[in-house]
């Protein structure tokens, strides 16, 4: 998961700061998600706004690893995250926090779809699909992450799936926050717009 950017296109406030329709912030709530998924350990890279991020890392399960280079590149990030949780077989999790409103039934979809079995580190790029479009978050086998180690930090990580096209396995499922992507305040607003029309309604006091 990535929260390093400098979120310019959000204002003064990081958009893992932005209050999320669910209770909390983007940030909390990503995380919250891969607990309840039971996806560990959660790594939470912090880069441009360490010092307003920490303290809202600290309140949960995520360890913070802090990238001072973030602002060479995005994949510089994932790299500074990769390197904390890579193991012999392991499957790792890639979250940006710009995606925030991915639901946990993405998740579990995404970790059921993964290839497994004995042999060579697993190479495969696990991406949800809405609507015939790929989102985020995505899943990605230890020899992938091994590949995306090899970028450059200002390489974007599409040059993965689009060079080992063999190795994507696309996941179909019924979740617009897989593709809403919060660059700016607008997006975010759009999005939380329509998860709180999802959320279910509390019954009125006193009942029928």
């Amino acid at each position: 998961m990535v929260a390093a950017g400098a979120s310019t296109r959000t204002g003064a406030r990081p958009k893992a700061l932005l209050p999320h329709p669910e209770g909390g912030t983007a940030l909390g709530r990503v995380v919250r998600t891969l607990e309840a998924a039971r996806f560990s350990p959660i790594v939470v890279v912090l880069g441009a706004h360490a010092d307003l991020l920490r303290p809202e890392v600290e309140v949960t399960s995520a360890r913070m690893v802090l990238h001072t280079g973030w602002a060479r590149g995005r994949t510089g990030s994932v790299k500074q995250g990769l390197r904390q949780v890579l193991d012999p077989g392991a499957t790792v999790l890639l979250w940006p926090v710009d995606h925030p409103f991915a639901s946990i039934a993405t998740l579990r979809a995404l970790a059921a779809a993964a290839p497994g079995g004995e042999g060579p580190p697993l190479r495969c790029w696990v991406v949800p699909v809405h609507e015939g479009r790929r989102g985020h978050p995505v899943l990605l086998g230890r020899g992938a992450a091994q590949e995306v180690l090899h970028l450059g930090d200002d390489e974007p990580l599409f040059r993965y799936p689009r060079s080992h096209p063999q190795d994507v396995v696309e996941v179909p499922v019924d979740d617009p926050g897989v593709l809403e992507n919060v660059d700016t305040l607008e997006a975010f607003e759009r999005a939380a717009y329509r998860r709180r029309r999802e959320l279910p309604r509390d019954p009125p006091a006193g009942g029928g």
